[in-house]
């Protein structure tokens, strides 16, 4: 029976829902007991189920973001649930609500440009010490080679070279040509391989190879120490080999250094010597047709005496190279021939 009674009940709201287009439930004054609702405008908090609920009243900018109060199809409009006791705020309807904004914007939010981060500044990029040698990437250099004061010919020296700014290759090759060939062959082949810093050449080994025999220097800088076959002792800064020697000097000369005394340890494959050079004074040499200014050295090495005639304007190594041995016997290599090749960086 109470089942019934319910159905009927139901049937009958259900026909006055359809046939009234809007009824509301009577104004309540503070005194009423609240009615039941079937609908609610909020919903209430989860955590106090016994919370009253109250119309929130929101600035234009706001209402949009209010929950939308609308009819579905013919049902009925529910009305806004009154202040409590004390307020005076009033009851807002749906087309309140419209009236207070009738055409609600989302209000797109303000534009934060991001903070500006500024950066430490960057140092400036290092660039790596320069060539202190004007001297091409790759190059060949010819020297007649002649015997005493008469400048007789009997052989030739050729001297080829590589480097690529930060590493370099010296080969000298000296031999007897024509009827000194024959009657005395001599092949004298020369390596050095180093780096070349601003302070100058730094030898990394030398080889001296002649009649069959070897001899190699290695260079631990690290260490400060050079090796040969059967031993292994300190070595100063700014040693040189037989071959980078004559680079080096002409290197200090393109630079401008005082070249009144020079000492330089010098590795010759088999031992460590000590040269001492001395400026002579300046000298004119003719080389390739055209006359050069050149600085003339000189070192001793026990009763061998070495001349080097140095000129600025031809870089990489002396026009001319006297030995003198403890004989009296002097032997001339004078710059006869000369190319260069320019490599693409």
């Amino acid at each position: 029976m109470p089942f019934a009674l319910a159905l009927v009940a139901s049937a009958f709201l259900h026909i006055a829902a359809l046939l009234s287009p809007a009824w509301e439930l009577p104004t309540l004054s503070p005194e009423d007991p609240a009615p039941r609702l079937d609908a609610v405008l909020m919903p209430a908090a989860p955590n106090n189920p016994s919370a009253t609920l109250r119309p929130h009243v929101a600035a234009p900018s706001a209402v949009a973001h209010a929950p939308k109060l609308h009819r579905a199809g013919p049902r009925p409009r529910v009305p806004a649930v009154p202040p409590e006791a004390g307020t005076t705020e009033p009851n807002l309807s749906t087309e309140t609500v419209a009236a207070v904004s009738p055409a609600p914007t989302f209000d797109e939010p303000a534009s934060v440009e991001p903070p500006t981060i500024e950066s430490a500044p960057m140092p400036p990029a290092v660039s790596p010490p320069a060539v202190p040698f004007s001297l091409p990437k790759k190059g060949r250099m010819r020297f007649i080679v002649t015997r005493g004061e008469n400048g007789l010919i009997i052989g030739q020296s050729i001297n080829t070279w590589a480097h690529d700014g930060i590493h370099y290759t010296f080969t000298n090759i000296t031999e007897t040509t024509g009827l000194a060939a024959l009657f005395k062959p001599a092949r004298i082949v020369q390596e050095s391989e180093g780096e070349i810093t601003t302070a100058g050449l730094r030898p990394l080994s030398f080889s001296n190879e002649r009649k069959n025999k070897k001899d190699i220097a290695r260079f631990d800088w690290t260490g400060h120490l050079i090796t040969y076959a059967d031993r292994t002792e300190p070595v100063e800064d700014g040693t040189q080999d037989m071959l980078s020697m004559y680079y080096q000097l002409a290197l200090q000369v393109a630079m401008d250094q005082p070249m009144t005394a020079i000492d330089l340890f010098i590795a010759t494959g088999r031992k460590l010597e000590r040269y001492h050079f001395e400026l002579i004074g300046e000298e004119t040499l003719t080389y390739q047709g055209r006359t050069h200014a050149t600085q003339h050295l000189r070192t001793k090495n026990g009763e061998d005496i070495i001349d080097l005639w140095i000129s600025k304007t031809v870089h990489g190594l002396p026009l001319k190279i006297r030995f003198t041995d403890r004989k009296g016997g002097i032997f001339d290599q004078l710059a006869d021939d000369a190319s260069t090749e320019k490599t693409h960086e």
